[in-house]
């Protein structure tokens, strides 16, 4: 544990400061930070090289437009087990190099000229020394490449990245799924109290006076005890406010952070950092764990008051846009089930579909299309809300699938983003996880 000094009640400073100095001393690569765009009505996600690119930045900005383990999957490509699909291929293709000599061998003298005669053709198509029109491998080629001789590793240091304890746990659940790696990262988890919408946050910094920003309006009166009432439907029921995974941990609730912040190591690639800023060690806080437990219990309470018809709201709402699967961190399927055409019909099999009863509801296969996405996020999903942000017909999603995928993990003893080291429940047995089934 250490803290960092904030200066002029500027705690947004204060984190910038940290970066840089990270950035500046060479001890990351980059920092893959939320940063205000010139109208301040918004903030995205930007990879900083340079620290004076950091004078923006604000990690703290009550605003959620995008779940980051998304983005850092993207950057993880080749980083994975997945093995690529073109490997057979080329493995094949290997194999049957090796085999052409031998077939060489056996050819008549005539054969054998003409298969020289075709190798040189081809071998000089191929290198194309002299052509100065020959193209350069691709930019993703040469990456790829260069990744398969380091063995997917390398030499650079690693790249910080600002994540949200929804973000967080969302990155952990990826790389157990094989769809991201920590090993380029130098996760730094940050304290949420919860956020706004995107359009509610841009709403606010239009209403607001100019001497003053929507960010340090928000940490006044969240510091105080409190919380906005027109917080993200997901962030209003969040049981998750504080980071229990990554490398780093920036620690906000419970401390007067117009003073001071608290920075917890959680491994030893943080440990370093602590080493190389010179952090000294300070005793953990006594009023963190108390802060922590009331923020929890006073969105318990609107959890238990929340009332919701899953099967209502979806069979009269939802357009069937599918906007929550593209947004979520967890659907990562390269090809969906829904995209093909096994859902399609020809019209005798809608006129068919609607005499059973009547009446049929379209289009016919949106309540279809949220249960099988359910069935496979419920185990992973960490209620990040960004399938509710971007729905278009507003609805509720965010808090539906956390009331139904708490209550899988509850019943398969998991939770979502813990740890690295918690297997995930629907890829091991164990003899006595039926019971509560059976009895």
């Amino acid at each position: 544990m250490a803290t960092i000094e904030v200066k002029d009640n500027n705690p947004v400073g204060a984190i910038r400061e940290l970066l840089r100095s990270m950035l500046e001393k060479g001890l990351v690569s980059g920092v893959l930070v939320p940063q205000e765009i010139p109208s301040k009505k918004a903030v995205i996600q930007t990879l900083v090289r340079d620290p004076a690119g950091l004078e923006t930045a604000n990690p703290l900005a009550p605003v959620f437009g995008v779940n980051s383990a998304r983005i850092i999957a993207k950057m993880c490509v080749g980083l994975t087990a997945d093995v690529p699909v073109e490997s057979a291929a080329e493995q094949e293709a290997v194999s049957d190099q090796e085999q052409e000599p031998e077939q060489d061998k056996d050819a008549g003298p005539v054969d054998a000229e003409n298969t020289a005669s075709q190798q040189t053709e081809e071998q000089t198509a191929e290198k194309g020394q002299d052509d100065p029109e020959q193209q350069a491998p691709s930019e993703a080629q040469t990456t790829a490449d260069e990744q398969a001789e380091t063995g997917g590793q390398s030499d650079h240091a690693p790249i910080a990245v600002v994540l949200r304890p929804c973000e967080v746990r969302a990155l952990v659940e990826l790389v157990k799924l094989q769809q991201a790696s920590m090993d380029p990262f130098l996760v730094i988890g940050i304290d949420c109290w919860g956020t706004y919408s995107v359009q509610d946050y841009a709403d606010k910094v239009t209403e607001g006076s100019q001497d003053s920003s929507v960010t340090d309006d928000f940490l006044k009166q969240v510091t105080a005890g409190n919380l906005p009432e027109q917080f993200r439907g997901a962030c209003g029921v969040c049981q998750y406010p504080a980071p229990s995974c990554g490398d780093l941990a920036i620690q906000l609730i419970g401390e007067d952070i117009n003073r001071q912040i608290r920075l917890q190591a959680y491994t030893e690639k943080g440990q370093k950092i602590f080493e190389a800023l010179e952090l000294e060690g300070t005793p953990d806080s006594d009023q963190r764990e108390g802060a922590l437990a009331k923020l929890k219990e006073t969105k318990k309470q609107s959890t238990q008051e929340d009332q919701l018809d899953f099967l209502e709201v979806i069979s009269s709402l939802c357009i069937n846009c599918r906007n929550c699967r593209a947004v979520c961190p967890i659907c990562y399927c390269k090809q969906c089930v829904f995209d093909g055409g096994v859902f399609e019909y020809a019209i005798d099999k809608y006129l068919a579909l609607s005499g059973k009863k009547g009446v049929l509801g379209m289009p016919p296969d949106k309540l279809l299309f949220h249960l099988t996405r359910m069935s496979h996020v419920a185990t992973s999903c960490v209620a990040c809300g960004q399938c509710e942000a971007g729905c278009p017909s507003g609805i509720p999603l965010g808090r539906i699938y956390q009331k139904i995928s708490a209550a899988a993990q509850e019943a398969l003893g998991y939770e979502a983003g813990r740890s690295l080291d918690d297997e995930l429940p629907l890829t091991t047995f164990r003899e006595d996880e039926l019971s509560v089934v059976e009895n």
